[in-house]
């Protein structure tokens, strides 16, 4: 969509439902979701990023709602809210490097002065770690999830990767199981396969997990159908005898 029809989107959306949402899913980033125009009413925009306990419909339901909600009772800054059966929800002022770099149709729309934005955070039983601290300027060393919208991909694997997780993954237990099946498809569980529950199963980038964490490298050199595994706490890569 070229830069006019995008405004011209923004604007009709804005008229429809005073807000335009834009619901981002690359191939290397985590996916984030944020307001344009919301600040015509309330004197800020909102951004919900990361977040990946929550599932895409979730996650759009979630910032949909809570503008919402703050259209009807504009607080400055936005007030704590809880949304069932999401859990509560949190709000930060982000930095305007964050703004710059990944909410960019704000400024866009905005030439003459961008509005405060704020984060939408879970609560700490719904948080994983691929949401980014945006109080926070920017970088790559302290946001490295978010690292390859700057540094190039240095892997010999295609950008497309996915890989199959699950919740404890992301929320910082160890890697302990990694298979890949087929040319962009993995699976990097923090327990054993037969034991992950299906309902904690999330699909991400695998460029993210690379990100969270760097001794994952390894699955990107791994042939179609081969695996490793390693001890849940400590120790190094076992290749799958099979």
């Amino acid at each position: 969509m070229n830069p006019q029809s995008a405004r011209s989107k923004i604007q009709e959306n804005i008229q429809k439902h005073r807000f335009h949402l834009y619901l981002i899913e690359g191939p290397l980033l985590p996916r984030y979701a944020y307001t344009v125009g919301l600040s015509l009413t309330t004197g800020y925009e909102l951004a919900f990023a990361g977040g990946s306990f929550f599932r895409r419909l979730e996650a759009a339901a979630i910032i949909d709602r809570l503008a919402k909600n703050h259209l009807e009772k504009a607080t400055q800054p936005p007030s704590t809210q809880t949304l069932e059966p999401y859990g509560e929800f949190y709000f930060e002022r982000i930095h305007t490097s964050w703004v710059n770099q990944f909410l960019n149709a704000i400024p866009d729309y905005f030439p003459e002065e961008t509005p405060p934005c704020f984060q939408i955070l879970p609560d700490a039983s719904h948080s994983t770690r691929d949401v980014p601290q945006m109080a926070a300027p920017y970088s790559t060393a302290s946001h490295t999830p978010w690292q390859w919208i700057e540094k190039p991909w240095p892997f010999q694997i295609s950008k497309d990767a996915l890989a199959a997780t699950d919740l404890p993954a992301l929320r910082g237990k160890r890697v302990q199981e990694v298979v890949r099946w087929e040319e962009e498809r993995w699976e990097l569980f923090a327990s054993p396969g037969d034991q992950v529950n299906p309902d904690d199963c999330r699909i991400l980038p695998l460029a993210v997990l690379l990100g969270l964490d760097p001794s994952l490298e390894i699955v990107t050199r791994l042939e179609i159908g081969k695996g490793y595994w390693r001890d849940g706490e400590k120790g190094d890569w076992n290749r799958w005898n099979w």
